[in-house]
């Protein structure tokens, strides 16, 4: 039976996307126009490594907000979309100062997920527009597009998003 533990202080917006580090100690937590980075290797005492704005203002429905959140299977890259239809790669080796390092674009829509390789040099997103998109992160400073595709749908939508969900997984 779960139990909660503890209930993370301060910031009162509505949490959006949330994600473990791969060695569970650091929990990412997404807000309305805000990132934290938290040390929760005691879970019963979790610790505010970082709060971040994030970029921009999101749109009045609530696609495209800060929703899909990866780790990288080394922990050392965050993935987070954004409220402009990309999605920010930040360097978290150390996640008491994490450093956006790149952007990617592409989308004409909201970004709805993010999934690196189990290697992590590959990033893949799928926006509501229906592409999806693969990225070679060999230099996560520089990224480099190496495939793209349509989902099933095709970018078929209705103007609030509602009949489309999308999850991305890599396979080894």
């Amino acid at each position: 039976r779960p139990v909660k533990m503890v209930t993370l202080p301060g910031y009162s917006d509505v949490l959006w996307g949330q994600a473990f580090s791969p060695d569970g100690r650091i929990l990412a937590t997404a807000y309305t126009g805000r990132l934290e980075l938290w040390d929760v290797a005691d879970p019963a005492r979790p610790r505010r490594l970082a709060a971040l704005a994030i970029e921009g203002a999101a749109p009045s429905h609530w696609y495209g907000y800060p929703s899909a959140i990866a780790f990288s299977p080394d922990g050392r890259t965050l993935a987070l979309t954004t409220s402009r239809n990309r999605v920010d790669l930040w360097n978290v080796a150390s996640p008491a100062r994490p450093v956006r390092v790149a952007t990617l674009g592409g989308h004409t829509g909201p970004v709805a997920a993010v999934a690196f390789s189990p290697g992590g040099h590959l990033l893949a997103d799928v926006g509501y527009d229906g592409a999806v998109l693969v990225f070679n992160l060999g230099d996560p400073a520089h990224p480099v597009r190496t495939a793209s595709g349509r989902t099933v749908a095709g970018g078929r939508q209705q103007p609030d998003y509602s009949d489309t969900s999308y999850a991305l997984a890599f396979s080894t």
